[in-house]
């Protein structure tokens, strides 16, 4: 059987007292000189074993005692027998006082103590006598100890939630042993076995499938690790932490460099570096995709954040959102061409959840606890948290992470995604142009209405004041090297509400309504709304009436005239002789494969303004409107407006197509205002589409490339414009 020595003469104690710090049940002690420690007595004259009432005492395989800490009940006989010092009274994860004993790291199955690995002076070794333990053995039943492969369970915070994938029962065990987890995430076994998977797509680590019932699961390779692997990776973890304590702060992540991708990608590469050592020290013989696999997960688990770190920093030009409905159940996330999927990452705990959570808050001096259950906040990259704990959510804590790419979406990305085409590019290029097209895009949630408004932005000609005005957080992106751009933020009116009932100071705190009617008189020539939801729409009304043009958008499903009768009911209320003031109503939704697409583009043509095609003017006055155009007309008192479909999706071709059967009024504008002729304005309309299809194919996509492109079309005369497409490259050299 084995043993320990300790070689007094190579031991460096007191000075050195490494070996107590390491040891992962902290029963090694230094008396003096002396270290005190196990010595393995024979279990046939082990005074320990003969003192314990309980039988909480047992030989394993190996001729080891080892300890039964849920027989044991701390009353101490053992410790006070022995002579050598080398069992101890602890208290576990309940507060309860147990025996702890050395058992040569056994339970860890690693090749050798840690201690012995770990010791800078060669102190304590392993050595091997042969000692007749057979008596002891038919006294002593062997007792095989090993630990249970992590298994998903549902139990946290808030209201007990079921699932149709994984179910544990619950126990008091089950319950400590998950709260008490080393690890913030768990990785599951996805896609699960017996299920029909079809791989959709694979880039790097990542593989998409098409799983039955479960639909599409976006999966993380990673090698199969088995609970000798993670019990191996808990003690790489406890050894990190110890290397990288005293300097962690000063060398490692400061909060300034907190979300920047590079230095944070550094110091996760210095922590993998300390682990992988250490690895190598414990269990040489590892596989090495093994090796690297504990020490990437250890660094993430030790520096990072988690399982958020996987997709957040390091796939988050192909991720949208990030969605954690339950710590305990998997990550979803949005991706760009995919859609909605399940992740085979999950939390361990509401108490690794928070964890994470208040990781990326606090360097933004916020956190989420009790005191403050809902938490907002725009982190340095731009992305977006929200984030809610128990009493506020009801199952317990979930949260939302919105990404913000280092490379937005423009109109050419968007192009390539199947959303819009060329020719309605060129369309809203020349609207936009034009600074009297007012113009909302509706569409349901996660539809892509921001990043196509965001991606309209860049058509924004060189010169114009533009303010922009979002609540709490700032997702707009604008091409600002050639505009005056002023980007204002308003908070929630919920927000000030609250802060009004509990006698808040409310001078600070600025709505959506308040930023709009200061940006009013700041002369500007554009303001472009994040979102219009309630009695903002008066003002923005209000100043296209002055002549301020506006860009916006609106959550709703409606399409075409029941997007109008929205705007004129409660609560935005806006009056008919200023709703007159809408030319453009783009929108967007999903189609059966989840992918986005606008499916309609439609000018509002009103007979205030003189903007009623004559034929349709005389179906209104005869009252002989069929009921196929019935729909596209919108009537209060004397004021009519009537819809006019210049684009709509074709579910068969899935194209756009052009389905404008009157003229477009905004293009007759335009060529009005630049005293263009019919063939003029074709050829201008027909050019900017082919700038837009050779960006589009020849992958011209950077935010950047495309503004310079496209400033560089308004630089340029229209009586030189023919040739623009050849010059496209020296433009973006």
């Amino acid at each position: 059987m084995k043993k320990l020595r300790w070689i007094e003469e190579k031991c460096k104690a007191p000075q050195c007292d490494y070996c107590t710090r390491v040891c992962p049940k902290g029963v090694l002690s230094i008396a003096g000189k002396e270290l005190q420690y196990c010595t393995q007595c024979n279990p046939k004259y082990a005074v320990c074993m003969k003192a314990c009432m309980n039988n909480a005492l047992k030989i394993d395989k190996n001729g080891i005692i080892q300890v039964i800490p849920e027989k044991c009940d701390g009353c101490g006989a053992c410790v006070s027998e022995c002579k050598t010092s080398g069992i101890k009274l602890k208290r576990n994860k309940k507060g309860m006082k147990v025996s702890v004993k050395c058992d040569l790291c056994s339970s860890l199955k690693l090749s050798n103590p840690i201690c012995v690995t770990f010791c800078p002076y060669g102190a304590l070794e392993v050595y091997e006598v042969e000692e007749d333990i057979s008596e002891a053995k038919k006294e002593h039943e062997s007792e095989e100890f090993y630990e249970k492969r992590f298994e998903p369970r549902f139990i946290g915070e808030g209201k007990d939630i079921p699932t149709i994938r994984y179910r544990e029962p619950l126990s008091p065990e089950s319950i400590e042993k998950r709260f008490s987890a080393p690890f913030s995430f768990a990785i599951l076994e996805f896609p699960p076995p017996g299920k029909d998977a079809r791989l959709i797509d694979e880039y790097g680590r990542v593989k998409i499938f098409d799983v039955d019932d479960l639909g599409r699961i976006y999966c993380i390779s990673f090698p199969k690790l088995f609970s000798d692997d993670w019990k191996l990776a808990e003690y790489v973890k406890h050894f990190t932490i110890m290397k990288i304590a005293d300097d962690y702060l000063s060398a490692f992540l400061t909060p300034p460099e907190y979300f920047n991708l590079e230095m944070r990608s550094k110091s996760l590469n210095k922590v993998k570096l300390i682990a992988r050592d250490i690895i190598n020290r414990l269990e040489p013989t590892l596989d090495p995709e093994k090796k690297e696999s504990i020490a990437e997960i250890v660094a993430i688990d030790t520096i990072g954040f988690g399982a958020v770190e996987y997709f957040w920093m390091r796939d988050r030009e192909n991720l949208e959102e990030i969605e954690i409905d339950h710590p305990l159940r998997e990550i979803l996330v949005y991706h760009r061409k995919h859609g909605r999927c399940i992740t085979n990452l999950r939390f361990t705990s509401d108490r690794s959840f928070k964890k994470v959570m208040n990781a990326i808050l606090r360097p933004l001096g916020k956190s989420l606890d009790m005191i403050h259950p809902v938490v907002d906040a725009q982190l340095p990259d731009g992305s977006r948290l929200h984030a809610q704990i128990a009493p506020a959510s009801l199952t317990g804590a979930t949260a939302s992470i919105r990404l913000f790419g280092s490379d937005p979406w423009t109109y050419t990305k968007i192009m390539n995604a199947g959303t819009v085409d060329a020719e309605l590019g060129a369309f809203l290029w020349m609207a936009i142009e034009l600074k009297k097209s007012q113009m909302i895009i509706t569409g349901a949630p996660a539809t892509g209405k921001t990043s196509l408004l965001s991606s309209l932005l860049v058509f924004i000609p060189a010169g114009e004041r533009v303010i922009s005005v979002e609540e709490e957080i700032n997702e707009l992106r604008f091409y600002d090297k050639f505009i005056n751009w002023i980007p204002l933020i308003g908070v929630y009116k919920e927000r000030k509400d609250e802060a009004m009932r509990k006698g808040e100071e409310v001078a600070r705190l600025r709505t959506s309504l308040d930023q709009i009617t200061n940006s009013l008189r700041m002369r500007p020539d554009r303001i472009v709304l994040g979102e219009l939801r309630g009695s903002e729409a008066m003002e923005l009304f209000s100043g296209a009436n002055w002549g301020i043009s506006f860009m916006t958008t609106l959550h709703s499903k409606e399409v075409g005239t029941a997007v109008v009768k929205r705007i004129h009911s409660p609560p935005m209320k806006v009056p008919s002789d200023m709703l007159s003031m809408l030319d453009i109503i783009i929108t967007l939704s999903t189609d059966v494969q989840k992918r986005r697409r606008v499916i309609q583009c439609s000018e509002v043509n009103w007979r205030s303004r003189g903007e009623i095609p004559d034929e349709v003017e005389g179906m209104l006055r005869k009252d002989t409107i069929p009921a196929k155009v019935r729909g596209q007309i919108w009537k209060e008192g004397e004021e009519v407006g009537f819809l006019n479909k210049l684009y709509e999706f074709n579910e068969k071709t899935g194209e756009l197509d052009s389905v404008g059967k009157y003229p477009s009024k905004t293009l007759n504008k335009y060529a009005q205002s630049f005293n263009l002729t019919e063939e003029e304005l074709r050829d201008e309309f027909k050019r900017r589409a082919q700038v837009l299809n050779y960006l589009a194919k020849n992958g011209i996509t950077n935010f950047f490339d495309v503004g310079k492109v496209i400033h560089a079309y308004y630089n340029t005369p229209m009586n030189k414009r023919e040739e623009f497409i050849t010059k496209i490259k020296n433009i973006l050299k």
